[in-house]
């Protein structure tokens, strides 16, 4: 289960680089004609195919046939996802804590927490479709 955890983390990599690159290129393409809050909301459905799409890829490369192990990746990518955003825009950033607690607030109506929860299931559903390919 080590192994698992370990390429988990090692696969959650190119996963921030999916994201922050397609948060970036709708910023940059929305510049203009939106605030940076309806880019992101615009860039919600590209990054729901990328991760899908990484995830297939990902239960297929590390040849994940438990669903315990596809649950498990998907709760260790939620857990560096969280990780990053806290201390990425803390030092980073330069934001308070709390600014950044308030995301992750269900009230708050910004999607975080339904996102994570994508991100943590995702593995699990992808691998199932893949067996149901098969």
């Amino acid at each position: 289960m080590t192994a698992i955890f370990a390429a988990a983390a090692l696969a959650w990599i190119p996963l921030l680089v999916l994201a922050v690159t397609n948060e970036l290129l709708f910023l940059r393409l929305l510049r203009e004609r939106a605030t940076p809050q309806q880019a992101i909301a615009a860039s919600l459905p590209t990054l729901l195919a990328l991760i899908a799409g990484y995830s297939a890829w990902a239960v297929h490369y590390l040849q994940l046939q438990a669903a315990l192990e596809r649950l498990a990746i998907g709760l260790v990518w939620v857990l560096l996802t969280v990780a990053f955003e806290f201390l990425f825009w803390h030092f980073v950033g330069k934001k308070p804590w709390a600014e950044i607690g308030a995301r992750f607030n269900p009230r708050s109506g910004d999607g975080t927490l339904v996102l994570l929860l994508i991100i943590a299931l995702t593995p699990a559903a992808m691998g199932w479709l893949l067996d149901a390919m098969r």
